[in-house]
């Protein structure tokens, strides 16, 4: 359902910029650089790809899982032994 506003105030002015009165309010656009395709591009260091993110992710939820599965287990033997001796 969609929410139900009040009526807009007249004095509001809710139009949009048009690309006439961007321009006039902020100017045309800059010019493009001449150098530009001659700079040198930025080395960035190595950073991991979304592949190894998930694998990274994948193996460190496997392991925490049979951890618990582990504790768990260890829980209910450790229980079971003090309750039935």
């Amino acid at each position: 359902m969609k929410p139900v506003y009040g009526p807009r105030s007249p004095q509001v002015d809710t139009r949009r910029l048009g690309s006439s009165e961007g321009i006039a309010r902020i100017g045309p656009p800059p010019a493009p650089d001449a150098f530009a395709s001659h700079q040198v591009s930025v080395v960035r260091p190595a950073r991991p790809t979304l592949r190894r993110l998930r694998a990274r992710y994948r193996v460190i939820a496997l392991g925490g899982g049979v951890c618990v599965l582990a504790v768990s287990i260890a829980g209910l033997w450790t229980v079971g032994t003090l309750a039935f001796g």
